[in-house]
């Protein structure tokens, strides 16, 4: 049998390393919001290139905090539809609906199994304020022609960073190339 991904492997690539980073942690008492994890965010922001990351439990919980603080600032209402690739995974549909705001599913291209950005603006309403990309599959979703959608219809580009940490569109990576990024870690 050939595993599709050998975690226990990767995780021994890196045993002594990950067991000196949960022993800093236990020895500090600080599971949540301490020094091990501010400085994991100022580095994963340099790593990717934006000013400030801020850590949390899960993708789920970061899609949801990107979505309710543009409500708060008021770039998006109750109602209003964000873009998303169909075969995305529930936790962007329900960063989406707790929020109260409406999900446009966008069928992706066959070849990447990335949102077709050809079909974009087919999809885009008067209700439409926002497009969430989702990198899957160690591939970036990001198009020039995203973009030029994004900025000719003055709509936030919310990326979904679920599986494509590292990934790179020219030089940049993903996490920097649109208005707010959420990281999952799983696996």
């Amino acid at each position: 049998m050939i595993k599709f991904l050998d975690l226990k492997a990767v995780t021994a690539m890196h045993a002594d390393e990950i067991s000196a980073a949960v022993q800093r942690v236990v020895d500090s008492g600080w599971y949540l919001q301490g020094n091990e994890n501010k400085a994991f965010a100022e580095e994963y922001a340099r790593y990717i290139g934006t000013r400030y990351c801020v850590g949390c439990g899960n993708g789920l919980d970061a899609l949801t905090l990107i979505l309710r603080a543009y409500k708060e600032m008021g770039r998006l209402h109750d109602g209003d539809e964000v873009i998303v690739p169909a075969n995305t995974y529930i936790a962007t549909i329900l960063a989406i609906t707790e929020n109260n705001l409406t999900p446009v599913l966008v069928e992706p291209r066959i070849d990447t199994f990335q949102i077709d950005d050809s079909l974009i603006e087919r999809a885009i309403t008067n209700r439409t304020h926002a497009v969430m990309i989702v990198h899957l599959y160690g591939q970036c979703a990001y198009t020039e022609r995203i973009h030029a959608i994004c900025h000719n219809h003055n709509l936030l580009l919310i990326e979904d960073n679920a599986q494509a940490h590292g990934c790179r569109y020219n030089d940049r990576l993903t996490g920097s190339l649109g208005n707010a990024a959420a990281h999952s870690f799983y696996p």
